[in-house]
């Protein structure tokens, strides 16, 4: 008998535990903006007028809403590659920061599952002004980046600014297909002239943040972030252009939710019976 009772209180234990385990699960599904990191290797701006080469670059973005937010981004290293001399944007020799930035998010090509996000200025016209060697630089107009995963509740998803020659790749979008993003570069010996550019930025990693809390200790080797969960979900799931959405996917409360899988692309065939629910950043 003594067997049989430690038995059933152990299996009692075991079903009272991933009771709570469920429990703890859907509460770790957050809410709010979503604040972001990124942290990104070599890149590079061309023109025809030359290269200028970074060796590593970081950034910051926050969502407020499921479909477009904020960011900057912070290059190091920075060295006009002709003229041997390091660019910088303010007192820092070798570090060029970017102007405040939009970001949107658009299908480069909904039916093949490629999402992207277009940076355009936050204070047109410029996207950045920095100096090389005493040779003024601007940059303007605007550039997609594709981002990815889709539909996978992850810490941390990836960016790529990519082309060929001087430009970027894509130019346009499907969700604003009359649109063109174009690069552009203004040098303070040829003023007047622009000269289309290209911003390869590779692989850069994007975190999301634990609870919107910004990183300790920013830009030095003893940077700390809590990072925490999102998705990029390509259903389009509560936005009016059904555009890719940032947001989360979780443990619905006793299953009263509106998906039936946990990357929150399957509906529930009658409201509020599925285990999954989605809550934009807002």
């Amino acid at each position: 008998m003594k067997r049989v009772t430690l038995l059933g209180c152990f299996i009692a234990a075991l079903a009272l535990s991933s009771v709570f385990a469920g429990a703890a699960q859907a509460k770790k599904v957050e809410t709010g903006p979503m604040r972001l990191r990124s942290l990104g290797g070599a890149s590079h701006l061309g023109s025809s007028q030359g290269t200028i080469e970074s060796t590593s670059n970081k950034g910051h973005g926050l969502y407020e809403n499921e479909t477009s937010g904020t960011a900057d981004s912070a290059f190091f290293n920075v060295e006009a590659t002709a003229l041997h001399a390091k660019c910088q944007s303010g007192a820092e020799p070798g570090t060029v920061r970017t102007k405040k930035l939009v970001e949107r998010n658009v299908w480069i090509n909904k039916a093949g599952g490629e999402a992207g996000v277009v940076f355009e200025a936050g204070e047109p016209p410029f996207l950045a002004e920095f100096e090389c060697g005493g040779i003024g630089v601007k940059v303007e107009g605007s550039v997609i980046g594709r981002i990815s995963p889709l539909n996978t509740m992850a810490g941390n998803s990836k960016l790529n600014l990519e082309g060929s020659g001087f430009h970027n790749e894509p130019a346009t979008d499907e969700t604003d297909g009359a649109t063109k993003h174009v690069l552009e570069s203004e040098f303070s010996v040829a003023p007047g002239t622009k000269f289309e550019s290209i911003q390869a930025q590779p692989n850069v990693e994007v975190k999301v943040l634990k609870k919107g809390a910004p990183c300790k200790k920013e830009e030095t080797a003893k940077e700390k972030c809590k990072e925490g969960k999102g998705e990029i979900n390509g259903s389009g799931l509560t936005n009016v252009a059904k555009l890719p959405a940032l947001g989360r996917c979780g443990v619905a409360k006793k299953s009263l939710g509106n998906y039936t899988n946990e990357s929150c692309t399957v509906k529930a065939g009658t409201e509020h019976t599925g285990g999954f629910e989605w809550t934009p950043a807002t």
